[in-house]
């Protein structure tokens, strides 16, 4: 396992987190520890292992310092998603899916739902103010 995602694991363990995609996402996606994010989180609405509407995962990110902006990727799926040629491998982006959100560095999705057809919401990319 990826050392930066083993380290998640064991905060996510020591702070007796579940339903943490928000976080890890956050983590994944800016300069911030899992501490911070989780903060950020909990500032914006989120409750202790709990899902967490859209909106305050967007204004988390915002309270942190991160600005935000929706992209119109022409990708249906996480699968095709790293082929869209609005995807810049220099970027950070937040993939939102029906119920789950997760990162992705460049054109690398890093969560599980990597390389699966699964539906497309919306991405957003994430970059520091």
């Amino acid at each position: 396992m990826d050392p930066l995602l083993a380290n998640l694991d064991r905060q996510r363990k020591l702070m007796h987190e579940s339903n943490d995609c928000s976080v890890r996402s956050m983590v994944l996606t800016t300069r911030l520890d899992y501490e911070q994010a989780h903060q950020a989180l909990a500032l914006a609405g989120r409750k202790d292992n709990g899902a967490v509407m859209l909106y305050k995962i967007i204004n988390a990110y915002r309270m942190a310092g991160y600005s935000t902006r929706l992209m119109r990727v022409r990708a249906k799926t996480v699968y095709s998603l790293p082929n869209d040629e609005l995807i810049l491998d220099t970027d950070n982006y937040l993939v939102v899916l029906s119920d789950h959100v997760a990162p992705m560095q460049g054109e690398e999705v890093l969560d599980w739902c990597k390389g699966k057809k699964i539906k497309l919401d919306s991405v957003y990319r994430i970059r520091i103010k």
